[in-house]
Protein backbone atom coordinates (compact mmCIF):
# COMPACT_ATOMS: atom_id res chain seq x y z
CA UNK A 1 0.00 0.00 0.00
CA UNK A 2 1.78 3.48 -1.20
CA UNK A 3 2.19 5.98 1.69
CA UNK A 4 -0.13 8.70 2.71
CA UNK A 5 0.80 12.04 3.62
CA UNK A 6 -0.41 12.89 7.17
CA UNK A 7 -0.08 16.84 8.08
CA UNK A 8 -0.55 18.88 11.57
CA UNK A 9 0.69 21.91 13.14
CA UNK A 10 3.25 21.66 16.10
CA UNK A 11 3.43 23.94 19.04
CA UNK A 12 5.65 25.85 17.57
CA UNK A 13 3.97 26.58 14.89
CA UNK A 14 5.45 24.44 11.97
CA UNK A 15 3.96 22.19 9.86
CA UNK A 16 4.71 18.67 11.02
CA UNK A 17 4.10 15.47 8.38
CA UNK A 18 4.91 12.09 7.90
CA UNK A 19 4.77 9.46 4.99
CA UNK A 20 3.27 5.94 6.18
CA UNK A 21 1.06 3.52 6.00
CA UNK A 22 0.12 2.37 9.17
CA UNK A 23 -1.33 5.33 11.61
CA UNK A 24 -0.73 3.33 15.07
CA UNK A 25 3.13 4.24 14.49
CA UNK A 26 2.51 8.18 14.56
CA UNK A 27 1.67 10.92 17.11
CA UNK A 28 -1.45 11.41 14.35
CA UNK A 29 -0.19 8.56 15.10
CA UNK A 30 3.40 7.75 14.42
CA UNK A 31 5.75 8.89 17.11
CA UNK A 32 9.36 9.55 15.77
CA UNK A 33 8.33 9.78 12.47
CA UNK A 34 6.11 13.20 12.21
CA UNK A 35 8.65 15.74 11.40
CA UNK A 36 8.57 19.29 11.44
CA UNK A 37 9.00 20.94 7.51
CA UNK A 38 11.31 23.26 7.13
CA UNK A 39 11.02 26.09 4.56
CA UNK A 40 14.77 26.86 2.39
CA UNK A 41 14.68 30.14 4.74
CA UNK A 42 14.20 28.89 8.35
CA UNK A 43 16.65 25.90 7.30
CA UNK A 44 19.19 28.54 6.21
CA UNK A 45 18.43 30.09 9.97
CA UNK A 46 18.78 26.38 11.48
CA UNK A 47 22.11 25.85 9.43
CA UNK A 48 23.73 29.07 10.85
CA UNK A 49 22.94 28.74 14.15
CA UNK A 50 23.61 25.16 14.20
CA UNK A 51 27.66 26.31 12.78
CA UNK A 52 28.18 29.11 14.27
CA UNK A 53 28.94 28.66 18.41
CA UNK A 54 31.27 29.69 20.91
CA UNK A 55 34.46 28.06 18.72
CA UNK A 56 34.80 30.91 16.47
CA UNK A 57 35.90 32.99 19.52
CA UNK A 58 39.08 31.14 19.44
CA UNK A 59 39.53 31.92 15.36
CA UNK A 60 41.39 34.89 15.70
CA UNK A 61 43.94 33.22 17.77
CA UNK A 62 43.86 30.62 14.97
CA UNK A 63 45.07 33.49 12.71
CA UNK A 64 47.59 34.48 15.18
CA UNK A 65 49.32 30.78 14.62
CA UNK A 66 48.69 30.74 11.33
CA UNK A 67 49.52 34.19 9.63
CA UNK A 68 46.85 35.83 8.21
CA UNK A 69 47.60 34.68 5.07
CA UNK A 70 48.09 31.22 6.05
CA UNK A 71 44.69 31.89 8.40
CA UNK A 72 42.78 32.92 5.08
CA UNK A 73 43.88 29.99 2.77
CA UNK A 74 43.47 27.95 5.49
CA UNK A 75 40.00 29.12 6.43
CA UNK A 76 38.72 28.41 3.04
CA UNK A 77 40.44 25.11 2.32
CA UNK A 78 38.55 23.70 5.62
CA UNK A 79 35.31 25.73 4.58
CA UNK A 80 35.44 23.56 0.82
CA UNK A 81 36.09 20.40 2.71
CA UNK A 82 33.11 20.80 5.35
CA UNK A 83 30.90 21.66 2.64
CA UNK A 84 31.98 18.67 0.44
CA UNK A 85 31.90 16.31 2.87
CA UNK A 86 28.11 17.68 4.49
CA UNK A 87 27.13 17.70 0.50
CA UNK A 88 28.49 13.58 0.71
CA UNK A 89 26.56 12.55 4.13
CA UNK A 90 23.75 13.84 2.17
CA UNK A 91 24.10 11.90 -0.84
CA UNK A 92 24.90 9.09 1.43
CA UNK A 93 21.70 9.66 3.54
CA UNK A 94 19.88 9.01 0.36
CA UNK A 95 21.93 6.28 -1.38
CA UNK A 96 20.91 4.51 1.82
CA UNK A 97 17.18 5.63 1.78
CA UNK A 98 17.02 4.31 -2.38
CA UNK A 99 18.41 0.75 -1.37
CA UNK A 100 16.13 0.49 2.02
CA UNK A 101 12.81 1.08 -0.01
CA UNK A 102 14.05 -1.69 -2.80
CA UNK A 103 14.77 -3.91 -0.09
CA UNK A 104 11.76 -3.42 2.11
CA UNK A 105 13.43 -2.18 4.77
CA UNK A 106 12.93 0.98 7.12
CA UNK A 107 13.77 3.86 4.55
CA UNK A 108 11.37 6.21 5.69
CA UNK A 109 12.96 6.69 8.99
CA UNK A 110 15.37 9.43 9.93
CA UNK A 111 19.05 9.31 8.70
CA UNK A 112 22.13 9.77 10.28
CA UNK A 113 25.64 9.20 10.59
CA UNK A 114 24.46 5.87 12.78
CA UNK A 115 21.88 4.49 9.97
CA UNK A 116 24.59 5.07 7.47
CA UNK A 117 27.60 3.16 8.87
CA UNK A 118 25.34 0.90 10.28
CA UNK A 119 24.17 -0.13 6.65
CA UNK A 120 27.67 0.13 5.05
CA UNK A 121 29.96 -1.81 7.68
CA UNK A 122 27.12 -3.21 10.28
CA UNK A 123 27.27 -2.79 13.92
CA UNK A 124 31.12 -2.07 13.58
CA UNK A 125 30.19 0.48 11.50
CA UNK A 126 27.59 1.98 14.26
CA UNK A 127 29.77 0.86 17.24
CA UNK A 128 32.78 3.25 15.32
CA UNK A 129 30.21 6.44 14.82
CA UNK A 130 29.16 5.85 18.11
CA UNK A 131 32.98 5.69 19.95
CA UNK A 132 33.48 8.61 17.79
CA UNK A 133 30.50 10.80 18.65
CA UNK A 134 31.12 10.49 21.81
CA UNK A 135 34.40 11.27 22.20
CA UNK A 136 33.80 14.19 20.08
CA UNK A 137 30.87 15.61 22.11
CA UNK A 138 32.95 15.02 25.65
CA UNK A 139 36.33 16.68 24.18
CA UNK A 140 33.93 19.60 23.41
CA UNK A 141 32.70 20.10 26.82
CA UNK A 142 36.41 20.72 28.01
CA UNK A 143 36.87 23.34 25.55
CA UNK A 144 33.73 24.85 27.08
CA UNK A 145 34.41 24.61 30.35
CA UNK A 146 37.85 26.36 29.50
CA UNK A 147 35.84 28.84 27.93
CA UNK A 148 33.79 29.14 30.92
CA UNK A 149 36.47 29.45 33.77
CA UNK A 150 38.75 31.94 31.66
CA UNK A 151 35.75 34.09 31.15
CA UNK A 152 34.19 34.26 35.08
CA UNK A 153 38.18 34.38 35.87
CA UNK A 154 39.18 37.26 34.16
CA UNK A 155 35.95 39.22 35.57
CA UNK A 156 36.56 38.32 39.21
CA UNK A 157 40.45 39.55 39.04
CA UNK A 158 39.27 42.75 38.18
CA UNK A 159 38.81 42.53 41.96
CA UNK A 160 41.48 42.63 44.28
CA UNK A 161 39.97 40.60 47.09
CA UNK A 162 38.72 37.96 44.17
CA UNK A 163 41.84 37.70 42.05
CA UNK A 164 43.05 34.99 44.02
CA UNK A 165 40.35 32.96 42.43
CA UNK A 166 41.97 31.20 39.38
CA UNK A 167 40.62 29.13 36.29
CA UNK A 168 40.83 26.07 38.05
CA UNK A 169 38.87 27.05 41.28
CA UNK A 170 36.27 28.28 38.76
CA UNK A 171 35.90 24.82 37.21
CA UNK A 172 35.42 22.55 40.37
CA UNK A 173 33.32 25.70 41.73
CA UNK A 174 30.51 25.33 38.07
CA UNK A 175 31.09 21.74 38.63
CA UNK A 176 27.99 20.83 41.01
CA UNK A 177 26.36 22.90 38.61
CA UNK A 178 27.36 20.82 35.23
CA UNK A 179 26.09 17.87 37.42
CA UNK A 180 22.69 19.11 38.63
CA UNK A 181 21.92 20.49 34.69
CA UNK A 182 23.39 16.77 33.36
CA UNK A 183 21.38 14.90 35.71
CA UNK A 184 17.97 16.24 34.18
CA UNK A 185 16.50 13.58 31.57
CA UNK A 186 14.41 15.78 29.51
CA UNK A 187 16.46 18.47 27.73
CA UNK A 188 12.99 20.35 26.94
CA UNK A 189 13.71 22.17 29.68
CA UNK A 190 16.79 23.81 28.93
CA UNK A 191 15.24 24.50 25.12
CA UNK A 192 14.26 28.04 25.66
CA UNK A 193 17.79 29.22 26.34
CA UNK A 194 18.65 28.16 22.65
CA UNK A 195 16.64 31.75 21.66
CA UNK A 196 19.21 33.37 24.85
CA UNK A 197 22.14 31.94 23.40
CA UNK A 198 21.33 33.17 19.89
CA UNK A 199 21.17 36.62 20.90
CA UNK A 200 23.91 36.58 23.14
CA UNK A 201 26.31 35.40 20.78
CA UNK A 202 25.63 38.08 18.48
CA UNK A 203 26.08 40.80 21.11
CA UNK A 204 29.04 39.07 21.74
CA UNK A 205 30.29 39.02 18.51
CA UNK A 206 29.20 42.77 17.99
CA UNK A 207 31.57 43.31 21.06
CA UNK A 208 34.46 41.67 20.05
CA UNK A 209 33.86 43.80 16.72
CA UNK A 210 34.08 47.01 17.97
CA UNK A 211 36.41 46.73 20.56
CA UNK A 212 38.87 45.43 17.88
CA UNK A 213 38.22 48.05 15.87
CA UNK A 214 38.39 50.77 18.44
CA UNK A 215 41.43 49.53 20.76
CA UNK A 216 44.24 47.84 18.76
CA UNK A 217 47.62 47.50 19.80
CA UNK A 218 50.45 49.65 18.71
CA UNK A 219 52.58 46.84 16.49
CA UNK A 220 55.54 48.77 17.83
CA UNK A 221 54.87 47.59 21.82
CA UNK A 222 55.08 51.12 22.86
CA UNK A 223 51.57 50.32 23.72
CA UNK A 224 49.97 53.39 22.01
CA UNK A 225 46.74 52.93 20.09
CA UNK A 226 47.24 52.36 16.37
CA UNK A 227 44.85 52.08 13.33
CA UNK A 228 44.11 48.09 12.66
CA UNK A 229 45.89 47.34 10.11
CA UNK A 230 47.78 44.28 8.76
CA UNK A 231 51.28 45.71 9.25
CA UNK A 232 53.93 43.56 11.09
CA UNK A 233 51.52 40.46 10.65
CA UNK A 234 53.26 37.39 9.35
CA UNK A 235 51.68 36.10 5.87
CA UNK A 236 52.34 32.51 7.26
CA UNK A 237 53.60 31.56 10.67
CA UNK A 238 54.95 28.12 10.24
CA UNK A 239 53.72 24.36 9.89
CA UNK A 240 53.39 24.31 13.60
CA UNK A 241 51.69 27.01 14.35
CA UNK A 242 49.34 25.90 10.74
CA UNK A 243 48.34 22.69 12.47
CA UNK A 244 46.62 24.41 15.50
CA UNK A 245 45.01 26.72 13.21
CA UNK A 246 43.40 23.24 10.92
CA UNK A 247 42.25 22.11 14.36
CA UNK A 248 40.56 25.72 15.09
CA UNK A 249 38.76 25.54 12.04
CA UNK A 250 37.74 22.48 11.53
CA UNK A 251 36.07 22.32 15.63
CA UNK A 252 34.17 25.81 14.42
CA UNK A 253 32.90 23.97 10.72
CA UNK A 254 31.74 20.65 12.91
CA UNK A 255 28.33 20.43 12.34
CA UNK A 256 28.27 17.49 10.18
CA UNK A 257 25.64 15.36 12.40
CA UNK A 258 23.34 18.89 12.79
CA UNK A 259 23.18 19.20 9.16
CA UNK A 260 22.06 15.40 8.97
CA UNK A 261 19.07 16.04 11.22
CA UNK A 262 18.19 19.48 9.47
CA UNK A 263 17.88 17.68 6.22
CA UNK A 264 16.05 15.07 7.93
CA UNK A 265 13.03 18.08 8.85
CA UNK A 266 13.36 20.23 5.28
CA UNK A 267 10.60 20.33 2.77
CA UNK A 268 12.85 19.55 -0.28
CA UNK A 269 16.27 18.03 0.41
CA UNK A 270 16.92 18.99 -2.93
CA UNK A 271 16.68 22.73 -2.42
CA UNK A 272 18.75 22.21 1.28
CA UNK A 273 21.61 21.11 -0.94
CA UNK A 274 21.62 24.87 -2.23
CA UNK A 275 20.52 25.65 1.20
CA UNK A 276 23.75 24.60 2.74
CA UNK A 277 26.32 25.28 0.04
CA UNK A 278 24.96 29.42 0.79
CA UNK A 279 25.04 29.15 4.84
CA UNK A 280 28.43 27.98 4.27
CA UNK A 281 29.56 30.55 2.05
CA UNK A 282 27.77 33.45 4.60
CA UNK A 283 29.90 31.02 7.74
CA UNK A 284 33.39 31.47 6.03
CA UNK A 285 32.51 34.98 5.30
CA UNK A 286 31.41 35.66 8.77
CA UNK A 287 34.46 33.97 10.24
CA UNK A 288 37.00 35.49 8.21
CA UNK A 289 35.81 38.92 9.32
CA UNK A 290 36.04 37.80 13.02
CA UNK A 291 39.08 36.83 12.59
CA UNK A 292 40.70 39.03 11.32
CA UNK A 293 39.77 42.09 12.20
CA UNK A 294 40.88 41.61 16.08
CA UNK A 295 44.15 39.62 15.08
CA UNK A 296 44.79 43.08 13.21
CA UNK A 297 43.90 44.76 16.09
CA UNK A 298 45.66 43.03 18.77
CA UNK A 299 48.19 41.32 16.52
CA UNK A 300 50.53 38.79 19.22
CA UNK A 301 48.47 39.61 21.92
CA UNK A 302 45.81 37.92 20.42
CA UNK A 303 44.58 35.16 23.22
CA UNK A 304 42.54 32.00 22.63
CA UNK A 305 39.81 33.56 23.70
CA UNK A 306 39.22 36.64 22.32
CA UNK A 307 37.14 38.15 25.01
CA UNK A 308 40.23 37.99 27.80
CA UNK A 309 41.91 40.93 24.69
CA UNK A 310 38.59 42.99 25.66
CA UNK A 311 39.50 44.65 28.61
CA UNK A 312 37.96 45.68 31.49
CA UNK A 313 35.06 47.66 32.35
CA UNK A 314 30.99 47.05 33.42
CA UNK A 315 29.80 46.16 30.25
CA UNK A 316 32.43 43.38 28.42
CA UNK A 317 32.20 41.71 32.04
CA UNK A 318 28.40 41.30 31.72
CA UNK A 319 29.25 39.93 27.78
CA UNK A 320 31.93 37.37 29.28
CA UNK A 321 29.59 36.59 32.03
CA UNK A 322 26.30 36.50 29.65
CA UNK A 323 28.44 34.12 27.07
CA UNK A 324 29.29 31.90 30.45
CA UNK A 325 25.99 31.57 31.36
CA UNK A 326 24.87 30.38 27.47
CA UNK A 327 27.78 27.55 26.99
CA UNK A 328 26.89 26.43 30.49
CA UNK A 329 23.10 26.03 29.72
CA UNK A 330 24.88 24.45 26.25
CA UNK A 331 26.86 22.45 28.11
CA UNK A 332 24.48 19.50 29.03
CA UNK A 333 22.55 19.67 25.67
CA UNK A 334 25.95 18.62 24.27
CA UNK A 335 26.48 16.13 26.97
CA UNK A 336 23.18 14.49 26.66
CA UNK A 337 23.52 11.96 23.80
CA UNK A 338 26.94 11.25 24.89
CA UNK A 339 25.35 9.77 28.19
CA UNK A 340 22.43 8.53 26.38
CA UNK A 341 24.62 6.62 24.12
CA UNK A 342 27.35 5.33 26.88
CA UNK A 343 24.19 4.43 28.75
CA UNK A 344 23.07 2.11 26.53
CA UNK A 345 26.02 0.29 25.55
CA UNK A 346 26.76 -0.16 29.09
CA UNK A 347 23.95 -0.90 30.06
CA UNK A 348 21.26 -1.57 27.34
CA UNK A 349 18.52 1.45 26.70
CA UNK A 350 16.11 2.12 29.76
CA UNK A 351 12.40 1.94 29.54
CA UNK A 352 12.05 5.57 28.80
CA UNK A 353 14.60 5.88 26.28
CA UNK A 354 13.96 5.62 22.74
CA UNK A 355 15.69 3.02 21.35
CA UNK A 356 18.48 3.55 18.41
CA UNK A 357 16.97 2.55 15.21
CA UNK A 358 19.38 0.15 14.07
CA UNK A 359 19.76 -0.86 9.66
CA UNK A 360 21.28 -4.00 10.54
CA UNK A 361 18.32 -6.66 10.12
CA UNK A 362 17.93 -8.73 13.25
CA UNK A 363 14.95 -11.13 11.78
CA UNK A 364 14.13 -12.57 8.52
CA UNK A 365 11.90 -9.56 6.95
CA UNK A 366 7.84 -10.51 7.80
CA UNK A 367 9.12 -12.20 10.89
CA UNK A 368 8.21 -10.46 14.11
CA UNK A 369 9.76 -11.67 17.72
CA UNK A 370 7.60 -13.42 19.64
CA UNK A 371 5.91 -10.86 22.60
CA UNK A 372 4.54 -13.19 26.14
CA UNK A 373 2.37 -10.93 28.66
CA UNK A 374 4.51 -9.60 31.58
CA UNK A 375 3.53 -11.38 34.89
CA UNK A 376 3.54 -9.36 38.48
CA UNK A 377 7.03 -10.90 39.06
CA UNK A 378 8.49 -9.43 35.91
CA UNK A 379 6.89 -5.79 36.34
CA UNK A 380 8.50 -5.80 39.63
CA UNK A 381 11.82 -7.02 38.16
CA UNK A 382 11.13 -4.17 36.00
CA UNK A 383 10.39 -1.87 38.16
CA UNK A 384 13.78 -2.93 40.27
CA UNK A 385 15.89 -2.96 36.70
CA UNK A 386 14.24 1.12 36.08
CA UNK A 387 15.84 2.27 39.30
CA UNK A 388 19.15 0.60 39.26
CA UNK A 389 19.31 1.62 35.56
CA UNK A 390 18.82 5.05 36.71
CA UNK A 391 21.16 4.59 39.86
CA UNK A 392 23.70 3.74 37.06
CA UNK A 393 22.96 6.42 34.28
CA UNK A 394 23.07 9.14 37.03
CA UNK A 395 26.55 8.17 38.59
CA UNK A 396 28.42 8.23 34.73
CA UNK A 397 26.47 11.34 34.22
CA UNK A 398 28.27 12.55 36.97
CA UNK A 399 31.76 11.13 35.95
CA UNK A 400 31.31 12.47 32.28
CA UNK A 401 31.25 15.95 33.90
CA UNK A 402 33.91 15.07 36.22
CA UNK A 403 36.36 13.66 33.59
CA UNK A 404 35.78 17.13 31.38
CA UNK A 405 36.43 19.07 34.80
CA UNK A 406 39.82 17.32 35.36
CA UNK A 407 40.52 17.63 31.43
CA UNK A 408 39.73 21.41 31.12
CA UNK A 409 42.10 21.94 34.52
CA UNK A 410 44.92 20.06 33.24
CA UNK A 411 45.10 21.80 29.87
CA UNK A 412 43.15 24.62 30.63
CA UNK A 413 43.97 26.28 27.43
CA UNK A 414 40.54 26.95 25.54
CA UNK A 415 42.69 27.25 21.88
CA UNK A 416 44.81 24.12 22.33
CA UNK A 417 41.75 21.99 23.57
CA UNK A 418 39.70 23.39 20.51
CA UNK A 419 42.60 22.69 18.18
CA UNK A 420 42.80 18.89 19.55
CA UNK A 421 39.29 18.17 19.61
CA UNK A 422 38.82 20.01 15.72
CA UNK A 423 41.68 18.20 14.70
CA UNK A 424 41.88 14.02 16.00
CA UNK A 425 37.62 13.64 16.87
CA UNK A 426 36.14 16.40 14.08
CA UNK A 427 38.73 15.13 12.14
CA UNK A 428 37.85 11.56 12.15
CA UNK A 429 33.94 12.29 12.69
CA UNK A 430 33.44 14.65 9.99
CA UNK A 431 36.02 14.48 7.01
CA UNK A 432 37.91 10.77 7.16
CA UNK A 433 34.33 8.58 7.75
CA UNK A 434 32.51 10.74 5.19
CA UNK A 435 34.99 10.06 2.67
CA UNK A 436 34.87 6.51 3.45
CA UNK A 437 30.90 6.02 3.73
CA UNK A 438 30.72 8.22 0.72
CA UNK A 439 33.24 5.76 -1.57
CA UNK A 440 31.58 2.77 -0.17
CA UNK A 441 28.11 3.86 -0.95
CA UNK A 442 29.56 4.95 -5.15
CA UNK A 443 32.67 3.40 -5.67
CA UNK A 444 31.43 1.09 -8.17
CA UNK A 445 29.70 3.66 -10.35
CA UNK A 446 32.26 6.36 -9.80
CA UNK A 447 34.68 7.36 -12.86
CA UNK A 448 38.20 7.45 -12.83
CA UNK A 449 38.58 11.21 -11.93
CA UNK A 450 36.08 10.97 -9.25
CA UNK A 451 38.18 8.44 -7.37
CA UNK A 452 41.34 10.48 -7.77
CA UNK A 453 39.22 13.60 -6.27
CA UNK A 454 38.36 11.13 -3.74
CA UNK A 455 41.56 10.08 -2.68
CA UNK A 456 42.65 13.41 -2.58
CA UNK A 457 40.04 14.24 -0.25
CA UNK A 458 41.00 11.46 1.92
CA UNK A 459 44.61 12.48 1.77
CA UNK A 460 43.60 16.09 2.89
CA UNK A 461 41.31 14.35 5.47
CA UNK A 462 43.69 12.36 7.22
CA UNK A 463 46.69 15.27 7.26
CA UNK A 464 44.00 17.59 9.28
CA UNK A 465 43.75 14.47 11.60
CA UNK A 466 47.35 13.93 12.11
CA UNK A 467 47.63 17.59 12.63
CA UNK A 468 45.77 17.07 15.98
CA UNK A 469 48.95 15.12 17.00
CA UNK A 470 51.55 17.97 16.49
CA UNK A 471 49.46 20.01 18.11
CA UNK A 472 49.35 17.66 21.37
CA UNK A 473 53.21 17.20 21.09
CA UNK A 474 54.66 21.19 21.26
CA UNK A 475 53.79 23.15 23.82
CA UNK A 476 51.16 25.41 23.81
CA UNK A 477 51.82 29.01 22.72
CA UNK A 478 48.38 30.74 24.03
CA UNK A 479 50.33 33.38 26.22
Amino acid sequence: MPGVNYHSTGADGSQRSCETSDLSDCSLGHPGKCKPRQGALQAFSTTIKSIAGSGMMALPFAFREAGWLGGLVGLVLVAILSGVTMRQLLICSQIVKDRLKKLGGPWDRPMGFREIAGFCFGHSGELVVDLTLVTCQIGANCAFISFISSNISSVLSEHESLSWITNVYVIWGVFPVLCALCLLRNTTYLAPTSHFGNVALLVGIGTVLYYSASHPVSVHGDGALASVSIEGLPLFNGWSGFATFLGIAAFSMCAHAEIQAINNDVESSKTYVRVLDLSMLVITLVYAVFAMLPYMSFKDETHSNIFLNLGKGTFVAIVKITMSLVVTCNYPLSMFPAMECLDAMLWGPSGSAEEKVSLVPKLPIGSSPRISAPSRASSSNEDSSSTSHYVKGSLLRIAGVAFTCVVASIFNDFGLLTALVGSLTGGLLCYILPTILYYKLVHRSASAFSRALLAIQMLASVLLFMSGLFVALRPASNE
